[in-house]
């Protein structure tokens, strides 16, 4: 009968392949497995890293594979799904993440990789890697906490103030926003910068 090896704390088991399902991980070997899964206390609630997931995953399926692509590329938004697959390429599950440039600190340079990483965590916690405190991986969680960090009432109107037809409608259309209080500070922070390079640049002219 056809086998494959799961490796589990540094041990070789061999386990039957299904016939039709491919390989299949029992609940308790799930279970073992993300009780050695190291978490993120964030806000009094323990997230798993997506580095995490993905060693279980490969102590879990050694020869199993994970496939990224870009769905959405359009401006500054980017939109990454992710395929887990066992070791025959059956389909295990899928994860979608989306991010935008400049929504965060990491967005402000690798808001793609970072799109990609969150993409696999989801993935890879649909087959239920790193669930056992939360779905939400450490850098989704991390994700959320930035863009719920919006600018205030007072900014968003002194901004207001200061841009054109032509300028609030390019804001819309880059963070995907409907208005300007939905800014975070790391974007709002970008497009105060933008427009101060503008002015000198009219000054200098």
């Amino acid at each position: 009968m056809d086998m494959y090896i799961y490796k589990k704390y540094n041990m070789y088991i061999h386990k039957e392949k299904q016939p039709k399902g491919g390989y299949n991980m029992t609940f308790s070997e799930l279970r073992d497995t993300n009780s050695t899964l190291k978490t993120i206390p964030v806000k009094g609630n323990q997230y798993t890293p997506v580095s995490e997931r993905i060693k279980a995953f490969r102590m879990m399926y050694p020869e199993g594979s994970i496939e990224t692509e870009i769905v959405h590329f359009e401006d500054s938004k980017v939109i990454t799904k992710a395929i887990v697959k066992d070791p025959e390429g059956h389909t295990l599950a899928t994860g979608h993440a989306c991010e935008i440039e400049g929504s965060n600190n990491i967005n402000r340079g690798s808001f793609v990789e970072n799109c990609e990483t969150s993409a696999i965590g989801r993935a890879l916690g649909s087959i239920g890697i790193g669930i056992d405190t939360n779905v939400l991986s450490y850098e989704e969680k991390q994700s959320a906490n930035n863009m719920n960090n919006r600018i205030s009432r007072d900014e968003a109107a002194k901004l207001e103030s200061e841009l054109s037809d032509n300028q609030r409608k390019y804001i819309y259309d880059k963070f995907s926003i409907k208005a300007l209080a939905e800014l975070s500070q790391v974007q709002y922070d970008k497009v105060l910068k933008t427009l101060e390079a503008r002015k000198t640049d009219k000054e200098i002219a």
